[in-house]
């Protein structure tokens, strides 16, 4: 025997399958056939949207695994480059100071003013042109 639902509209509905009927007048069954329809259309909006936003949750978690692990790769190259930063600044003050030096013990020996000369820490003597003479 069907079993019968509670009322709606004020009449008793019946379930025999897949189909629901209103007892009495088979136009009444065209009705809530296509109420039916239209529940199953809503139902089927809501699906749509759930995997829509199901969809573009686990692209936004694989998008952000991926620039986490692209973050953590330049932050190690960063980090390579910060020392050899370090390297080469300390490697250039310490040049720098060796000039310096060498350019102070210049001025007491005078015989390594060549070598300073080709390595460009100290100008050579600039020897004035002679002129001719005036007539």
């Amino acid at each position: 025997m069907p079993r019968l639902y509670g009322s709606q509209d004020g009449c008793r509905y019946e379930q025999l399958g897949m189909h629901r009927w209103r007892a009495g007048s088979h136009k009444n069954t065209l009705e809530t056939e296509a109420r039916d329809s239209r529940v199953r259309e809503s139902r089927m909006k809501r699906d749509l949207i759930s995997s829509l936003l199901v969809g573009v949750t686990i692209l936004g978690v694989l998008a952000t695994a991926t620039l986490s692990f692209a973050h953590v790769q330049y932050m190690r190259k960063l980090r390579d480059l910060q020392v050899q930063t370090t390297i080469a600044n300390r490697n250039s003050a310490m040049f720098q100071e060796l000039a310096g030096r060498a350019v102070e013990y210049g001025k007491h020996n005078p015989s390594i003013f060549r070598i300073l000369e080709e390595v460009g820490l100290k100008q050579p003597p600039r020897v004035p042109a002679l002129s001719s003479p005036p007539k």
